[in-house]
């Protein structure tokens, strides 16, 4: 009796399996479908250096950026936001994009070629770099751990659109992975156009430079702008 109504029990099973899969089937269909319309596609055009450019926005972020000639500037799903700076202080509006990450201030730096008229991304460089007033270096900043407490950062210039180091800090001011009064302010020189090529300049202490959290901006700012002309190799 059991083996002759197993298979009849089996398509019972099967349809109420069928009956209550059906209706979430519908609602996703339903929930997704919603979704893709709320993703909108806008355009607008701008005037970047004397030229046309179109940005397209996918749910109110920018998807892309294509010149009026057909060339895409940028394009992809992952920029939280693109601002568009003189970089260089060379008179010419540049493009800063910043992507989706754990980093705050990790970016991409288009700089705008006035004899081409192009935008071209600097190679090595995925940081919000800051130039300093009247030289042709850059410094950046770079969180490495400990509640933001320990920190680096670099000094750079560009060549050939590619960013290369000289200079290289490390703040050590958690107070929790060293002895008490240890913290410290390491600062190198780099070598060969390699960043694992430091040589040691010196050590500051810590809490005589940068006594308080926000300290440490000014400090690297400071630091960078009167002894940028010694890292020149």
């Amino acid at each position: 009796m059991n083996a002759a109504t197993s298979p009849m029990r089996n398509i019972v099973c099967d349809f109420m399996k069928a009956f209550i899969f059906i209706p979430f089937l519908f609602f996703y269909s339903f929930c997704k479908s919603q979704n893709d319309k709320t993703l909108k596609q806008t355009k607008d055009t701008i005037i970047l250096n004397h030229q046309k450019v179109v940005r397209i926005f996918i749910d109110k972020k920018v998807q892309s950026i294509v010149s009026l000639l057909g060339d895409t500037i940028l394009t992809g799903d992952y920029y939280s936001d693109v601002k568009f700076i003189d970089i260089n202080a060379d008179g010419y509006k540049d493009i800063r994009a910043f992507v989706f990450s754990s980093t705050p201030n990790q970016c991409e730096n288009y700089l705008f070629d006035k004899e081409k008229k192009i935008f071209k991304l600097i190679e090595n460089c995925d940081l919000d770099i800051q130039l300093i007033k009247g030289t042709q270096y850059y410094y950046s900043y770079n969180s490495a751990g400990c509640a933001d407490m320990n920190w680096e950062s670099f000094l750079s210039k560009i060549e050939n659109y590619k960013l290369i180091s000289v200079g290289y800090i490390h703040g050590q001011g958690c107070h929790l992975e060293v002895k008490a009064n240890q913290q410290a302010i390491e600062i190198y020189k780099i070598t060969n156009k390699d960043i694992n090529q430091k040589v040691f300049v010196k050590s500051l202490p810590y809490l005589m430079y940068i006594p308080k959290f926000d300290d440490k901006w000014s400090f690297i700012k400071n630091y960078w702008t009167k002894n940028c002309d010694s890292f020149i190799n």
